[in-house]
């Protein structure tokens, strides 16, 4: 590099989001920990919101290399506010975890683009039937994937959906594992209400924690955590439902209500991650259906409080947690059914337990910054 340092523009949009989800907590500890490993490069924060002081301060760690720039919030904002940011202040790297990227960094060759991209499974998407709206979101995230220098999958089974949907090298694409929340850590003590006030006894719930929508196919939990009751007579046996309503959640809400089971359906929504760490600790298993996942953090959370694992048996589960819990075919609900029943009988084997728990400590957000920061800075060297 011609200089001591590079210039990095992120698009942290999403920051502020009041309830966020994966891909938000993902960049939100993606900053964090580069303000704690990077104090020679600059960087650039677009935000759309401003944000509380105490939030900045925990997010920078007081690293004065890092600056937000206000971008407002209002339709075309990508390509109209963030893109004369760009213009009036052009970076060397610029990063986006968001799928559609501002034409004029497309067109300004100068800057390095990293684009980091989830997941490509678009068949679960709201938009799936509404074709004229699919194409142009396919069109303008295989655009994106095609003009970026460099493209970050966040698993092998991500690497392989991005490779068949844009035709893309292979070298193109960097997989860098998502890591854990360092401040979800051990239940504080006022987390000690939250099975009080959620009604509910340690090791007497099955736990997921998932937005609500068809892709997550929480459909099937339900089914199989009626027949389990029916099965076992259990009536104390609760299943536990945390995270916010996605989209199509009102037939899932729907069906709650008509089943047989609904009284021992929890629906917790959001909740604060003290409370979700205690419901984690004392959850008999935690479960997940889903179809596809880029990454699937909630299962790797589990994992670092030693909670035992009942998941899907897709290739992003097998390629992070393989040997380390009960996987089910997630069309087939007596599979299901028969390892809740499998989990109240019968404790898990502790080598499950522990194994899962081991591969958490390589799964880091410091381990998750250091080799992103490595593709910003040998993106840049390679101008």
């Amino acid at each position: 590099m011609d200089t001591d340092f590079i210039t990095i523009g992120i698009d942290a949009r999403s920051i502020t989001a009041p309830y966020p989800a994966g891909p938000e907590k993902y960049l939100t500890n993606l900053i964090r920990n580069l303000s704690k490993v990077d104090h020679r490069n600059k960087y650039f924060l677009y935000v759309s919101e401003k944000a509380d002081g105490a939030f900045v301060k925990a997010l920078l760690n007081n690293n004065s290399n890092f600056k937000l720039i206000f971008v407002g919030n209002f339709p075309l904002n990508t390509q109209l506010a963030l893109g004369f940011s760009l213009i009036k202040n052009p970076v060397d790297v610029f990063f986006s975890s968001v799928h559609t990227l501002p034409l004029i960094t497309l067109l300004r060759r100068k800057t390095k683009i990293i684009l980091m991209v989830h997941g490509i499974d678009n068949r679960y998407a709201p938009y799936y039937s509404n074709i004229p709206k699919r194409l142009i979101i396919s069109l303008l995230l295989k655009m994106s994937i095609r003009c970026a220098n460099k493209v970050i999958a966040p698993s092998s089974h991500s690497k392989k959906q991005i490779l068949t949907f844009s035709h893309i090298l292979e070298g193109k694409i960097e997989v860098i594992h998502e890591g854990l929340d360092e401040e979800k850590t051990l239940p504080n003590t006022n987390s000690l209400n939250t099975l009080h006030k959620l009604k509910l006894a340690a090791k007497w719930y099955f736990l997921c924690v998932s937005t609500i929508q068809p892709r997550k196919n929480i459909q099937t939990i339900l089914a199989a955590f009626e027949n389990f009751l029916i099965q076992t007579g259990i009536q104390d046996f609760k299943l536990v439902l945390v995270g916010k309503n996605g989209w199509g959640y009102g037939k899932l809400l729907k069906t709650i209500r008509q089943s047989t089971a609904g009284k021992s359906i929890v629906l917790a929504g959001r909740v604060q991650d003290y409370e979700l760490a205690e419901l984690y600790k004392n959850a008999k298993a935690f479960i997940s259906a889903s179809f596809d996942e880029g990454f699937g953090l909630p299962a790797i959370e589990a994992s670092q409080f030693r909670c035992p694992l009942i998941l899907s048996n897709i290739e992003t589960y097998q390629e992070l947690l393989e040997d380390s819990a009960d996987f089910f075919d997630p069309t087939d609900t007596k599979q299901l059914t028969a390892l809740l029943i499998k989990h109240t009988l019968t404790n898990p084997p502790d080598s499950h337990i522990e194994q899962a728990y081991e591969k958490t400590k390589e799964l880091t957000f410091a381990n998750t910054a250091k080799k992103t920061l490595a593709v910003f800075e040998n993106s840049f060297k390679n101008l």
